[in-house]
């Protein structure tokens, strides 16, 4: 397996995402609680938090020292399909070392299992598709 660090695209996409959904969004206050990251108001938090941790998996794949800094943060357009798959490149490009240990990761790995379902329970093949 390869990794590399990510587009701030990437990081973008699925940060926009999280800040768009409704109350602050359950996301954001267990990535709050649980990591101790104050992110509930501050999207460029998130994006240095997710950026550090995708640095991290790089670093022990090919034991280098990359620099990380997110000089700035924008929210850019992304519908629910985008932040998906954004969160699954991400999540991909993390899957380093012990980075799949960590809070952050696991969080949003959790995440990207509930926004696929909320995609697909929404399809009619899923509508009609039988339950027993």
């Amino acid at each position: 397996m390869s990794a590399y660090i990510v587009e701030p695209e990437t990081i973008q996409r699925i940060v926009t995402h999280l800040y768009n959904l409704d109350s602050r969004s359950y996301v954001l206050r267990r990535i709050s609680q649980e990591c101790s990251i104050d992110v509930l108001d501050s999207p460029a938090t998130l994006a240095q938090a997710m950026l550090a941790l995708n640095v991290e998996a790089v670093d022990q794949r090919y034991n280098e020292k990359n620099p990380f800094n997110v000089d700035h943060f924008s929210f850019v357009l992304s519908n629910r399909f985008q932040a998906l798959k954004s969160l699954r490149c991400w999540i991909y490009q993390c899957s380093e070392g012990n980075v799949p240990e960590r809070s952050l990761y696991k969080i949003l790995d959790d995440y990207a299992g509930e926004l696929a379902y909320s995609i697909v329970q929404e399809m009619p093949q899923y509508e009609n598709a039988q339950w027993a």
